[in-house]
């Protein structure tokens, strides 16, 4: 009669795609699920072995409505990536030949505390780019703290407006993580004190967000955007530097996690790290199996392809173009409708 573990799922509405880089092939309507945080959670007591064994058991039972499973940070060191044979006839595949670093800030005591483990160079550039940022809209620039239901819709619709007129738009051509159908779960996350986002404003325009989360005094990054009209100001990292005060001037959290892929803003305020990797959790054998071994091989084939671009020198500019390229399609679609 206790809990022992719990599974949190949560459907991908977004197609499968193959992909190589940057250029999509094709894309596949599948039942996807993601795993959330790569938190498949143990009580002290819990089989974790056993644990996985009925969870396989239980998607079997219920066969076509999960094609795979999505861990979008599966930590080397999990619990799921240690008993990953439990699954079976499921597998865990991932998507990269090596793991990724995942960075982390643990709060130091004090503000101050933590620039003191900063350079004095570094300090120094944070505060001049927040300085200049701040000059460009005439000191008109505020950092909004979104943590009430009531804000929760204004937010949303910043993020948009940010989403679209940020770098993402044209590369990704995806929607931000999250839309106006998600209002009302994140206005009960909010309800419960679990939401801590932010949005900077400058001259009552948004410039950029950060869609975070609190949980037991530790923090999570969703996602970060900026108005790409405004990069030269650096606001990406402009935000965080002004988050981390707000931080520490209201509940201050014992640790911040930047979520996966190794960015440089990452490197920049984290102190800590773990390796993890994106992973697919999916049935072998099966019409899945085959679309996730294509998709992996693909990514494999292009770090092998950006290897010789970074060895040539030229990984930027090729990436440069093709979101460039990427951005002025877009904008014709969009001109064309």
């Amino acid at each position: 009669d206790k809990i022992v573990a719990v599974a949190p799922l949560l459907p991908e509405r977004r197609p499968f795609k193959l992909e190589l880089g940057l250029l999509k092939l094709a894309s596949f309507k599948l039942r996807r699920h993601k795993v959330l945080g790569s938190g498949i959670v143990f009580s002290a007591q819990a089989n974790q072995a056993e644990c996985l064994k009925f969870l396989t058991q239980s998607l079997l039972q219920k066969n076509g409505r999960f094609d795979l499973l999505i861990v979008d940070e599966l930590a080397d060191e999990s619990a799921l990536h240690k008993n990953a044979a439990s699954l079976s006839p499921y597998v865990v595949k991932p998507v990269n030949t090596t793991s990724e670093t995942v960075r982390q800030l643990i709060m130091p005591e004090s503000y101050d505390a933590l620039m003191a483990t900063y350079s004095g160079k570094k300090r120094s550039e944070q505060r001049r780019r927040a300085r200049q940022m701040a000059k460009h809209f005439d000191d008109d620039m505020e950092l909004k703290r979104i943590t009430e239901p009531e804000q929760v819709k204004d937010f949303i619709h910043a993020t948009q407006h940010i989403y679209d007129n940020s770098w993402k738009k044209g590369v990704l051509g995806a929607a931000p993580a999250f839309s106006e159908t998600d209002i009302s779960y994140i206005e009960q996350l909010a309800e419960k004190g679990w939401l801590r986002s932010y949005l900077l404003v400058g001259k009552g325009q948004p410039i950029a967000y950060f869609a975070n989360f609190v949980y037991q005094d530790n923090c999570f990054l969703e996602d970060l955007g900026y108005d790409n009209r405004f990069k030269r100001q650096g606001p990406g990292s402009v935000m965080i530097f002004l988050v981390i005060q707000d931080m520490y001037e209201h509940n201050t959290p014992k640790m911040m996690d930047f979520g996966y892929g190794d960015n440089a803003y990452k490197r920049i305020f984290s102190n800590t790290s773990y390796t993890a990797n994106e992973s697919y959790i999916v049935k072998r054998p099966g019409i899945s199996w085959l679309l996730v071994v294509t998709q992996v091989s693909l990514r494999r084939f292009y770090e092998k392809i950006h290897q010789g671009l970074i060895y040539l020198n030229i990984d930027k500019a090729v990436r440069k173009f093709i979101k460039n390229k990427r951005s002025l399609v877009s904008f014709n679609k969009k001109q064309s409708s």
